[in-house]
């Protein structure tokens, strides 16, 4: 038994790049409108898309910001992108690459720390982000492993604890944005995974 709350999910896909340096990408928009569909229809999430030239900085930091603020203490917040990312080679950091940013100009381009921060400061229960861009590792640091038995038990202890997850596509290094059906070899896995599951929980 535990309390449930809303499942609430930002879905963000970016084709379209504005500066003219920044090459556009062929997949995330197919990526982030299969992931939307899936988290709505098989598991009753709440969907806010933003895709391709609405994924400005402000609307995306805004909508986190939101998020932050809004999410209740039993809700379930998924956030998801898909587009380009970069290493901030400076701080050994990295950066989500907005669709109006300009090519070679951090100061466009969304931090990861605003993220992280964003994560951190909500207040649901579970914060799961699973980023398909480049340099996406550098979101989370050490990795730790999942306990050999996983049970009932396991899942519910998983439930009732506040937790912050995170997938990514690549450690600190680029990833490429062809895959199968029209998907990065990562959404495509992804999307599989969550169609095919038929148990009441994916670990």
């Amino acid at each position: 038994s535990g309390k449930l709350g809303e499942y609430k999910a930002l879905v963000i896909g970016i084709n379209d790049y504005k500066g003219p340096k920044i090459p556009d990408l062929e997949t995330p928009i197919n990526d982030a409108k299969a992931v939307a569909k899936v988290l709505q229809e098989k598991y009753g999430f709440k969907i806010e898309l933003l895709l391709d030239r609405n994924a400005t900085k402000r609307a995306i930091f805004g909508k986190l910001r939101r998020l932050a603020k809004n999410a209740k203490p039993n809700d379930s917040v998924l956030i998801y992108f898909a587009g380009h990312g970069d290493l901030d080679r400076t701080y050994d950091d990295g950066w989500w690459i907005p669709a109006d940013a300009t090519g070679g100009d951090p100061f466009t381009y969304l931090d990861n720390g605003e993220v992280q921060k964003a994560m951190k400061s909500m207040k649901a229960r579970h914060v799961l982000l699973i980023s398909d861009s480049c340099y996406s590792g550098t979101l989370f640091g050490k990795a730790r492993s999942l306990p050999p038995v996983i049970d009932d038990k396991y899942y519910l202890s998983l439930f009732n604890e506040k937790s912050r997850w995170g997938m990514t596509s690549g450690n600190k290094t680029p990833v490429s944005d062809r895959g199968t059906g029209g998907h990065s070899v990562f959404a495509y896995q992804l999307i599989k995974e969550l169609k095919k599951n038929d148990k009441p929980f994916l670990s």
